[in-house]
């Protein structure tokens, strides 16, 4: 009998269980190794594996950043969404694009607009993003200096 493994990413209701979004990310042929080489997986594809996990990770969680702020920082009127904006997100081993809810005000005579979205996703998630004026994870970004 032949065989695969398929590495799976699923979104899951935890009240009901219920699959709300399965990904097959890849599927590997189960097949008896010859040599040592071709024991596991190569170190890049150890990398492809765990860049398209984060991938769906990020993903998800990016679509938590769009509630964003609750009114105008600068007259404090309801805000309207105006659009997305993508991000560069720099993980340990892989690079990612994030796409983040863009805001204006409401009111005619403010004007304002969510143009600093690395500082607007610093505030969302306290990792590191925009900390030193780059996008980077904060487990590659380095330690600020010693007084």
């Amino acid at each position: 009998m032949d065989y695969e493994l398929r590495i799976v990413v699923e979104k899951v209701a935890i009240s009901s269980q219920e699959v709300i979004k399965r990904d097959t990310i890849t599927s590997y042929a189960l097949q008896c190794p010859t040599s040592i080489v071709e024991l596991g997986l190569r170190h890049a594809e150890q990398i492809a594996l765990l860049k398209q996990v984060q991938n769906s990770v990020v993903a998800e969680q990016s679509r938590l950043l769009a509630p964003g702020m609750p009114g105008c920082p600068t007259c404090g009127n309801p805000l309207k969404k105006n659009g997305y904006k993508t991000s560069k997100f720099h993980a340990v081993f892989s690079d990612h694009t994030v796409r983040i809810q863009k805001h204006h005000c409401r009111h005619p005579d403010c004007g304002w607009h969510s143009t600093d979205q690395r500082a607007h996703l610093n505030r969302k998630v306290r990792f590191g993003v925009g900390r030193y004026g780059r996008p980077s994870h904060a487990s590659i970004m380095p330690a600020p200096p010693l007084q």
